[in-house]
């Protein structure tokens, strides 16, 4: 039984190879995040006690939870995911978690080839950031979104050196055979149409597979490249100011 689903998956990185020459497209995906009670904000900076200035700052931003569009471009071996245009502009004018945890005004370059994978952080455009590759475990399960047959996939991501890992569940479809995904999901052998962890829900609302016009990808060169571990070390001493 194995060996056939090993088998099963091979083909479909066949299929993916040789797709991709022509394959291109683009995704909209509508993030949700589960809105947060005053109750757990208060209990949230009991915790961590954080100062009163970065305690306003943060109250403004976990009590809007508004959904947010992200946008997908792949052509051939790459991909580009960011927020659209419009939710960037808004953000400038309003605080709103969801839209950190979206990706904010960052971009996240995928070169499935290359095995380069980046992001230009949002708040600093000085600065890349190499991406992780990520380890999945695919399982049997299957269901529908939209017209797509999707399989069930699993990972567990770790934010910071001091938390807990996080389990992730995505769904992708063989039938777009790329391996990209919002934010900084990839790697599997279709694309990734929904993810899912913690209190974030990531769905894919909007597909358009070749559309008249070419999509063109051009990756983030701003700026200097910083490893993923150099990158914790700067957050974790970010974080620790505030508390100051």
């Amino acid at each position: 039984m194995k060996k056939k689903y090993l088998l099963f998956y091979c083909i479909l990185f066949t299929i993916i190879l040789s797709a991709q020459n022509t394959l291109q497209g683009k995704v909209f995906y509508t993030v949700s995040l589960k809105p947060f009670t005053e109750q757990q904000v208060d209990s949230l900076f009991k915790k961590q006690n954080t100062n009163k200035a970065a305690q306003t700052y943060v109250r403004k931003m976990l009590m809007n939870t508004k959904d947010v569009v992200g946008v997908l471009k792949f052509s051939k071996n790459e991909s580009l995911y960011q927020l659209e245009d419009k939710m960037k502009n808004e953000s400038k004018k309003r605080l709103n978690m969801t839209s950190m945890l979206a990706g904010s005004k960052s971009i996240y370059y995928v070169n499935s080839i290359k095995k380069d994978y980046l992001k230009q952080l949002s708040y600093n455009d000085f600065l890349r950031v190499d991406l992780p590759e990520i380890k999945w475990t695919i399982t049997q399960e299957t269901k529908k979104i939209g017209e797509y047959q999707c399989y069930k996939a699993v990972t567990f991501k770790k934010v910071r050196d001091d938390k807990p890992f996080i389990k992730t569940t995505v769904w992708f479809t063989p039938l777009i055979p790329v391996s990209f995904g919002p934010i900084d999901y990839f790697g599997l052998p279709g694309l990734i149409l929904e993810v899912s962890y913690n209190r974030i829900n990531i769905r894919a609302t909007k597909i358009a597979l070749n559309p008249k016009e070419k999509i063109v990808i051009k990756k983030p060169t701003k700026g200097k490249r910083m490893t993923t571990k150099e990158y914790k070390e700067m957050s974790r001493n970010f974080f620790k100011n505030l508390r100051k």
